[in-house]
């Protein structure tokens, strides 16, 4: 991630999953395809407040990073919409 000074938030968009959470609802054995832990690392690292990934079409909506960052599966088949709407802050 880019270093960023004075932003209101930092969203992490990648296409792998960062945790396991969403991946649930894949069959197990294919899981290193979907998504690798260092990704959540890095997420918390660098203080994201949301992280955006696909590539899980069968996975869960919604997760957490080890670090707290709330993690969205927005792949079509998993939120069943060509978008979504996420909110940051309180």
């Amino acid at each position: 991630m880019m270093e960023l000074d004075d932003v209101g938030y930092r969203v992490a968009l990648i296409h792998y999953s960062p945790i396991p959470e969403t991946l649930r609802g894949e069959p197990p054995e294919i899981y290193p395809f979907l998504g690798a832990y260092q990704l959540g690392e890095v997420i918390d690292e660098c203080g994201a407040d949301l992280a955006l990934h696909g590539h899980a079409h069968v996975g869960c909506e919604q997760g957490v990073t080890p670090g707290g960052v709330r993690v969205r599966n927005v792949a079509q088949p998993v939120i069943r919409s060509a978008h979504a709407t996420y909110g940051l802050g309180s």
